[in-house]
C-alpha cells in the first residue's frame, strides 16, 4: 500500500472520530445555546434581546484595543513589523505539511481555501500611513471594516441584528471548522509517525 492509499484511511478514520465528538458533545446538552446566550449577554448592552450593528462594532472595538496594547510590548504606542510577525498563526508550518494541511481542510469543506496572507501582507493592509507600523487609530479602523464585514455575515436574515440563533449557527460553524482542523492535524500526525516507524 503506497503513502496515499494509507492516507485514505487515516482522513477517514481521523473525520469519524471528529463526528463521534461532535455527537458526544450534543449529547451533554445545547453548549452551543448556553455559548450563544453568553456572547448575546456579553454584547447586547441595551439588553433588547438582539446585537445590533453599533454594538457588535464597538464590542469589536473595545476588544482590538486590548490586543493592541498587548501586542505593543514595549508601550511606544505602535506595532512594528518584528512584533506582528510574533502573532500566532493558525496553520501548521510551512513547506509540504502546511499544504498537507490546506488541502486536507479544503477538502473537508469541500470548498477551495484562498492563499495565506503573510505578517507583511496584513501589516501593509494596516498601515495606513506607510511608517511599516500600526499605531491604535490604524488598528482600530481595520477592526472597525473587518467588524462591518464579520456582522453582514452573521446577521443571516439581513434584518440589521444578529439574535441568538444567527449566534448559535456561528459558534456551530466554528465548532465544525475547529473538528475538521483538529481531524486534518491528527491525519498529519498519523502520516508522520507511520513514516518514522
Amino acid at each position: 500500500m503506497d503513502l496515499k492509499q494509507w492516507m485514505i484511511p487515516v482522513a477517514s478514520a481521523a473525520m469519524l472520530m471528529a463526528a463521534a465528538d461532535a455527537a458526544w458533545a450534543q449529547d451533554r446538552g445545547d453548549r452551543g445555546g448556553r455559548q450563544a446566550g453568553q456572547a448575546l449577554a456579553q454584547i447586547d448592552l441595551d439588553g433588547d434581546g438582539v446585537i445590533s450593528e453599533a454594538e457588535f462594532v464597538d464590542a469589536r472595538l473595545a476588544r482590538a484595543e486590548s490586543r493592541f496594547l498587548r501586542r505593543d510590548r514595549n508601550g511606544d504606542g505602535v506595532i512594528s513589523a518584528d512584533d506582528f510577525e510574533d502573532v500566532e498563526r493558525p496553520e501548521p508550518p510551512e513547506g509540504a505539511d502546511r499544504e498537507a494541511f490546506r488541502a486536507c481542510v479544503a477538502e473537508a469543506l469541500g470548498v477551495e481555501l484562498p492563499e495565506p496572507r503573510e505578517p507583511g501582507d496584513r501589516l501593509a493592509e494596516v498601515d495606513l500611513n506607510g511608517d511599516e507600523a500600526i499605531d491604535l487609530d490604524e488598528a482600530l479602523i481595520s477592526a472597525e471594516a473587518r467588524a462591518l464585514e464579520r456582522f453582514a455575515i452573521l446577521d443571516g436574515n439581513g434584518d440589521g441584528f444578529v439574535d441568538r440563533d444567527e449566534i448559535r449557527a456561528s459558534l456551530a460553524q466554528a465548532s465544525e471548522l475547529r473538528e475538521i482542523r483538529r481531524a486534518c492535524r491528527d491525519q498529519q500526525a498519523a502520516v508522520a509517525s507511520f513514516l518514522e516507524g
